[in-house]
């Protein structure tokens, strides 16, 4: 039997550190020493650069059906980007909205197999472009994967639209005098014109009806 003055012997690595006071402390000083040593070998970045591949032209023309925008616009400026270096793919498409819009998306080859940032491949897709007439606004847009957004987004907030839409105008016009600012789009639509007719009791009379003036309008166009 143990005598009560007696401790009983313990392992283990805490046991081992309190019996050996020196030996921890040394563990202890490489441990930080080390810690130091990498640390001054990780790299940070607060914004890590992202090799954009994707180059993104819309093109805003009103007053026109989606085919005849795609037929008369689209068209052509896929023929000037296929004729530009560096192109790996080339997809198109036409939406109707409140201006008809259509898009074409580029991707250009990876970084290591070019010469040129997608920033400079877009300024050279637009010269190749030219100036289209009819146009409501042509952008282009260097994009990073599906998430790539706009660099800078400026949005405005006002009950009237009649003060709110000179307001954005004047808002894209001071934007436009800085060097390197390009694709500024106030994000004001006038839409299109819109026709309404209201039929005379007289017309009514005589049997006319929404139906039957509409077809005749309809036609007239």
């Amino acid at each position: 039997m143990a005598s009560p003055d007696e401790t009983p012997s313990r392992s283990g690595p805490i046991a081992w550190m309190a019996r050996h006071t020196v030996a921890a402390n040394m563990v202890m000083v490489i441990f930080i020493l080390g810690g130091l040593l990498v640390s001054f070998n990780v790299k940070q970045e607060v914004f890590p650069e992202f090799k954009r591949e994707t180059i993104l032209c819309t093109v805003a023309y009103p007053g026109a059906s989606p085919e005849e925008v795609e037929q008369g616009i689209l068209l052509s400026i896929e023929d000037v980007v296929r004729g530009l270096d560096g192109v790996k793919g080339v997809e198109s498409g036409s939406s109707s909205g409140g201006s008809h819009l259509v898009g074409a998306i580029v991707w250009i080859k990876p970084p290591d197999q070019r010469d040129f940032s997608a920033l400079e491949f877009a300024n050279a897709w637009r010269a190749a472009i030219g100036t289209i007439s009819g146009l409501e606004s042509l952008t282009f847009k260097a994009k990073t994967g599906p998430t790539g957004g706009d660099p800078i987004d400026i949005q405005l907030s006002h009950r009237s639209r009649a003060i709110l839409e000179p307001a954005a105008r004047e808002l894209a016009g001071v934007l436009s005098q800085y060097a390197g600012v390009t694709d500024i789009d106030d994000g004001v639509s006038l839409g299109k014109s819109q026709l309404s007719f209201r039929i005379k009791p007289e017309a009514r009379s005589v049997g006319l009806n929404a139906t039957d003036l509409a077809r005749q309008v309809r036609g007239a166009f």
